[in-house]
């Protein structure tokens, strides 16, 4: 007949051999509390909570790992975006800046403060409609006043109502 202490010698060396089959690492805590097993100053409650806690946390580790994998790659992702936008909008404001060479200081005044306008109206998630937006093109260009171009002179006042 096999002691107490026997067979809890047999049942520790058994997830030992588990544990190394599975590839698993022995830490210095668990391999102490096994002793103490062993010896009886432990119990198999105590083993079992301490599995638990180790399986838990390998849990959160994990979880937080894919996580953070996750947000990673969002952030990439939108890294490369932003990264494309401000390629597209250097290469546009250069496009711009050729096309107003010609224009009086006036007209590129007017024109860049359409940029910030409708840049800001999209910031905000609006949209100008093509037509307006030709409207304040020809403001912009001279073709009409600012009273015209906003529907304030007489002729436009008939036109709105």
């Amino acid at each position: 007949m096999t002691t107490i202490k026997e067979e809890r010698t047999l049942r520790v060396a058994q997830m030992r051999a588990h544990l190394a089959q599975e590839g698993g690492v022995p830490n210095p805590e668990k391999e102490a509390l096994l002793d103490r097993f062993i010896e009886g100053t432990a119990t198999l409650a105590d083993v079992f909570d301490h599995a638990h806690e180790y399986v838990t946390t390998a849990k959160e580790r994990e979880d937080l790992r894919l996580a953070i994998e996750k947000n990673s790659s969002i952030f990439q992702h939108r890294l490369e975006q932003y990264e494309a936008g401000i390629q597209a909008y250097e290469e546009e404001k250069k496009q711009k800046n050729i096309q107003r060479r010609g224009m009086s200081a006036k007209e590129r005044e007017r024109h860049e403060a359409l940029d910030f306008a409708r840049a800001n109206v999209e910031l905000s998630g609006g949209k100008i409609s093509e037509e307006h937006w030709q409207q304040a093109l020809r403001w912009a260009n001279g073709e009409i006043t600012m009273d015209e171009y906003l529907g304030t002179s007489g002729q436009q006042e008939g036109n709105d109502r």
